[in-house]
C-alpha cells in the first residue's frame, strides 16, 4: 500500500467520536497561515492604473489569463467593486473597454459597515484559521441553502455551532467573514443566472448589457504569465460585461450634455417599466433591487435614439423548482418592480422639473394586486 502524504497541514482528531474511530480534521499549519498573511496584507485597492490578471474559465485550449488595466472605478464600492477595465487580447476576441464587477468582501463599504466594520487582516486570519472546521462549514451550508441574501443565525446559534474550541469572540470574527463570503457568492451566482436567462431569451445586449464571461482574480501571481498557487476560495469571483457609457435613469433631468430632450422622457421611462415587468413575468425572476438607479440610459447609434438597459442583478431571486404558479405569483405580488420605476420617476420628475410623467400600471401587476393584495370586505 502506498504511503499517504498529508503535506504541511496538521490533522487532528475530533473528540467525542465513537471508540476506536477518529475522524481527521484539517487544520491550517503555521507556514500556510504565514503565506496567507503575506498575500492578504497586500490587499488590492482597485485603483485607476492598476493591472489585474483575470482568469477565464478553462473552456478552450487558449491561454485563460487576461491582462486588464483599470481605467475607471465607480466608487464608493457599496455592494461590489465595479470598474471599467481595458483589455487587449485579440486571440480571445477581447479588445476594448469592459465593465468588471468584482465580489470582493474586503473592499465594499455599505454592507461591511452594517455588518462587522472595516476589513482587517486579523479578521481574515481568523476566517482562514477556521476554514476547515466542520462547524464553520456547517454554518456556510446553512447560509448557502437560503436564497435570502441577508439570512443569518443569531449569535446564540453561532456559539452553539462554534462549540468551545475557541473563545466566542474569536469564533464570531470568523463567522462574520464567512457570512460576507456567502453573501457575495450568492450575489455573484444570482447575477450570473440573470445573464444566463437573458441569453436564453435572446435579449443579451438588448435589455441588459452583453455578458462576456465569469472570471476569477487570483489572490496573487508571481508574474503576468504565471499565476501563484491559491485555492479557489482564496480567489475573488467577478463578472466581465459590455461597457455601456451612459447615466442612470434617476439622473435623467441632470444628465451631462448631450442629454435626452424632454420629449423622450416619457417613452424612456415606459421602456424601463416594461422591461421590469418582462423580467418578472417571463424570466421567473424577482429583482429585489429594481430601481431607477440600476439602469443605464445611453445613445444607441443603431436605432439612432436613446435607449435604457437594466444592470445590477445581485439581489434577484428565482422561482424554486416545483413551486406552483399560484405560489410563485403570490411571491411576486410582495414586490412591484414596475412601480419602483414608474412611480419613483413620476414623483421625482414632478418635484425636480415639474414634468408630468403619466404612469399606467400594466395588466400583469393589476392582476397580482387583485389576487393577493385586495382587502376582503
Amino acid at each position: 500500500m502506498p504511503s499517504i502524504i498529508f503535506g504541511p497541514q496538521i490533522l487532528m482528531p475530533i473528540t467525542g467520536e465513537a471508540t476506536g474511530r477518529q475522524v481527521l480534521k484539517r487544520r491550517y499549519s503555521a507556514p500556510e497561515l504565514a503565506t496567507f498573511a503575506g498575500r492578504s496584507s497586500n490587499v488590492r485597492r482597485y485603483a485607476t492604473g492598476e493591472i489585474l490578471r483575470l482568469q477565464l474559465p478553462q473552456t478552450t485550449n487558449l491561454c485563460s489569463g487576461v491582462r486588464a488595466e483599470i481605467i475607471r472605478v465607480f466608487s464608493p464600492f457599496t455592494m461590489a467593486a465595479v470598474m471599467v477595465v481595458r483589455i487587449h487580447e485579440p486571440a480571445l476576441g477581447l479588445e476594448g473597454d469592459f465593465v468588471l464587477k468584482v465580489y470582493d468582501r474586503r473592499q465594499v463599504t455599505d454592507i461591511r459597515t452594517k455588518r462587522c466594520g472595516n476589513w482587517s487582516l486579523k479578521n481574515d486570519m481568523q476566517l482562514e484559521k477556521h476554514r476547515w472546521y466542520p462547524e464553520l462549514n456547517k454554518y456556510a451550508g446553512e447560509l448557502m441553502a437560503q436564497d435570502n441574501l441577508y439570512h443569518d443565525l443569531d449569535d446564540e446559534e453561532k456559539y452553539a455551532i462554534a462549540g468551545e474550541e475557541d473563545p466566542a469572540a474569536t469564533a464570531i470574527q470568523a463567522f462574520n467573514e464567512c457570512w460576507l463570503e456567502a453573501f457575495f457568492l450568492k450575489m455573484y451566482r444570482a447575477e450570473l443566472e440573470l445573464y444566463r436567462r437573458a441569453r436564453w431569451h435572446h435579449l443579451d445586449g438588448q435589455d441588459v448589457p452583453r455578458f462576456i464571461s465569469s472570471v476569477t482574480i487570483p489572490c496573487s501571481y508571481t508574474s503576468m504569465a504565471c499565476v501563484d498557487t491559491c485555492t479557489p476560495k482564496a480567489s475573488t469571483p467577478g463578472n466581465l460585461m459590455q461597457y455601456i457609457p451612459g447615466f442612470p435613469l434617476s439622473d435623467l433631468y441632470k444628465s451631462p450634455s448631450p442629454h435626452p430632450p424632454r420629449s423622450t422622457w416619457q417613452p424612456l421611462i415606459d421602456e424601463a417599466a416594461h422591461m421590469a415587468t418582462k423580467i418578472a413575468q417571463h424570466w421567473d425572476a424577482r429583482n429585489l433591487d429594481c430601481c431607477p438607479r440600476n439602469t443605464v440610459v445611453h445613445w444607441d447609434p443603431i436605432i439612432q435614439g436613446w435607449k435604457v438597459m437594466f444592470i445590477d442583478f445581485g439581489h434577484c431571486n428565482y422561482r424554486p423548482a416545483g413551486m406552483s404558479d399560484w405560489n410563485w405569483r403570490g411571491l411576486k405580488s410582495c414586490g412591484d418592480e414596475e412601480g419602483e420605476i414608474g412611480i419613483s420617476m413620476k414623483s421625482q420628475l414632478k418635484k425636480m422639473k415639474d414634468f408630468d410623467y403619466v404612469y399606467t400600471r400594466s395588466e400583469f401587476w393589476e392582476e397580482l394586486d387583485m389576487d393577493f393584495n385586495m382587502e376582503l370586505p
